[in-house]
């Protein structure tokens, strides 16, 4: 399924079918919303996680969709992404994957004392940028943190704590 955009306030999106995102991807509203299914979830425009209200709202992910970005993506507010979001009843196995290709950027622009988080064992692979731009301290409390060769991590302002496993094939 190609979509030219995607909002979602506290929505849910399910299905089995691949989804693509050729424009701008946002995530608005004071309610958690929810991407659960099969199937690839692939983002190539600005995505924008821009979250408001009192303690922290979050953009869950369902184990069973991958999320690859291929454009800018950047994190604000309290916003914060859940890898491996299970709904209830659902019995798929494994955790939540977000792949930033080479040609990506992820902004912690945010005041999130956790960005990324994980219901299961969850990795994020970094080919591209992950930048940090926010005053506050930040962790990526997740399982498997993946920086590849070509990939970088540039830590602008605050603190950037990085979660317990993984590689790095570049320089921080």
């Amino acid at each position: 399924q190609f979509l030219g955009s995607l909002t979602l306030s506290g929505a849910k999106l399910a299905g089995t079918a691949d989804i693509d995102v050729d424009g701008d991807f946002t995530v608005t509203g004071f309610a958690a919303s929810t991407i659960v299914g099969t199937g690839a979830f692939r983002t190539y425009g600005s995505t924008r996680l821009e979250m408001a209200g009192a303690g922290t709202q979050a953009l869950r992910m369902g184990p069973g969709r991958a999320w690859t970005n291929s454009g800018s993506m950047t994190i604000s507010g309290e916003s914060q992404i859940v890898l491996g979001h299970v709904e209830t009843g659902d019995l798929a196995g494994g955790g939540g994957r977000l792949v930033n290709e080479a040609s990506g950027t992820i902004t912690l622009a945010g005041s999130s004392a956790l960005p990324f988080v994980e219901v299961r064992p969850s990795v994020l692979d970094n080919f591209g940028t992950l930048r940090k731009t926010s005053s506050s301290t930040q962790t990526v409390a997740l399982s498997t943190f993946n920086t590849a060769t070509g990939g970088s991590v540039a830590v602008g302002a605050g603190v950037l704590r990085l979660g317990s496993g993984g590689a790095s094939g570049t320089t921080f």
